[in-house]
């Protein structure tokens, strides 16, 4: 689950409602990030920002800990911010993505309400591999942590082989000791957690979509839940 746009390179619409852990904060769109007359903006906690690039900067600058698609950010874009998570898709392959045509044959079936993206055989090899390569790339680029992605393939396709191919991919990514939030995957995060008793060798906090908020799919419209 997440929030999308479903345009050019994947942009997404990174207003909804998060809780990382025990610690819930309300994710601010750009734009309030700075008032209209140019005063000095305002300092966030925590916002989280899939459709930024490179541009984003100056704005971004305003969060003590952001969430972003590194992939679309420099060494040296990503050096003028403060905590960076990166975004990565590790359970779905997007259409959008440089490395799409190349990988688009392990697709296992369609997202729903995501037509940009396949869910992805995780207990292939070459995915896993390059799942490792590119998170070792963002690492190098500097950023502080991962913000792992669609995990849910696991209640997608509830099988051995992918629940393993899920385990070799994020223990390789929590190897290089940097954090590790898995968003969502709660069935995948459970059925780990039961079967070896803790999941901190793949994650160190996860983050839930849509706690006072909800996506009306039909009206491809946002709204915040009465609490």
């Amino acid at each position: 689950m997440k929030c999308k746009s479903g345009k050019n390179r994947g942009k997404r619409n990174a207003c909804f409602f998060l809780g990382i852990l025990s610690l819930v904060t309300v994710v601010l769109c750009l734009s309030a990030s700075c008032n209209a007359d140019g005063r000095k903006a305002q300092k966030y906690e925590y916002g989280v920002f899939l459709n930024a690039d490179r541009t984003a900067v100056p704005k971004l600058k305003n969060y003590e800990i952001v969430v972003i698609d590194a992939q679309y950010f420099s060494k040296k874009d990503i050096r003028k911010l403060h905590a960076v998570y990166s975004y990565l898709n590790i359970g779905s392959v997007e259409n959008f993505r440089p490395y799409y045509k190349t990988y688009e044959h392990l697709a296992i079936g369609d997202y729903e309400n995501w037509e940009e993206e396949k869910w992805v055989n995780v207990a292939d090899k070459d995915w896993q591999e390059f799942m490792d390569t590119l998170a070792g790339k963002l690492k190098k680029k500097g950023v502080d942590g991962f913000f792992i992605d669609n995990c849910d393939v696991y209640d997608y396709a509830h099988k051995k082989d992918i629940f393993d191919g899920l385990t070799v991919i994020l223990k390789k990514i929590r190897a290089m000791g940097k954090p590790v939030v898995v968003n969502g995957g709660d069935i995948y995060v459970t059925a780990y957690q039961s079967r070896f008793g803790s999941a901190a060798d793949i994650m160190t906090g996860v983050n839930q979509e849509s706690v006072w908020s909800r996506i009306d799919f039909t009206t491809k419209t946002f709204h915040t839940q009465k609490k």
